[in-house]
């Protein structure tokens, strides 16, 4: 049985263009890479606008910004991290995020999240995205408002979508698939975190 030592406080700090934001990766376990390297147990890292995170199987990594925000990346995922105080982007290639926060990101007041199969603008405290596969993305609203396919949605209480590329590749919008890959346990053991 392999086992997985989880280390904390490892301080990253994002710069791009003279925005900094303080990020710290709050905890980690299994192997995590930045840009194709794997990441110290110990040490400051310091990344830059479009790095590259990436964790493996049995893994995650908990993304801790300005003590008030939190990402917590699953196994088997890859995010394009572009975060600063005036721009907030995740792109996220495949895997698993999820994110609490008790503000917004940027000041913008907005995140960007692009998918193989969709960009939306989420306003809000939490949500959850999974890349199903090469074609089917799942995303639920926890909490706030989100911008999607030209919609404004709102909830205190998880509104999710699947969306699907058809063979033409246009998408098709699966509503309310239900709660997956996450709970409100989960979620409020991050949200503990950033207290």
């Amino acid at each position: 049985m392999k086992k997985y030592t989880l280390f904390a406080a490892i301080l990253i700090f994002i710069s791009c263009c003279g925005n900094d934001v303080k990020t710290v990766i709050k905890a980690f376990s299994g192997s995590i890479q930045i840009n194709g390297s794997t990441i110290p147990g110990v040490g400051l890292i310091k990344l830059k606008k479009g790095d590259i995170i990436e964790t493996s199987e049995n893994s995650f990594c908990d993304i801790m910004i300005d003590d008030k925000k939190i990402i917590r990346i699953r196994e088997n995922s890859r995010i394009v991290f572009n975060l600063t105080s005036g721009v907030s982007s995740l792109q996220i290639d495949k895997g698993l995020i999820t994110v609490v926060t008790k503000e917004k990101f940027a000041s913008e007041g907005r995140y960007r999240i692009t998918t193989p199969e969709f960009t939306a603008a989420i306003k809000g405290k939490s949500f959850c995205v999974k890349i199903e596969n090469d074609k089917s993305t799942y995303l639920c609203l926890c909490n706030g408002k989100i911008s999607l396919s030209g919609e404004d949605f709102a909830t205190e209480n998880h509104k999710s979508w699947r969306l699907i590329r058809a063979d033409d590749g246009s998408i098709i919008t699966e509503p309310d698939p239900g709660m997956l890959y996450h709970n409100d346990f989960g979620m409020e053991q991050l949200a503990r975190i950033i207290k």
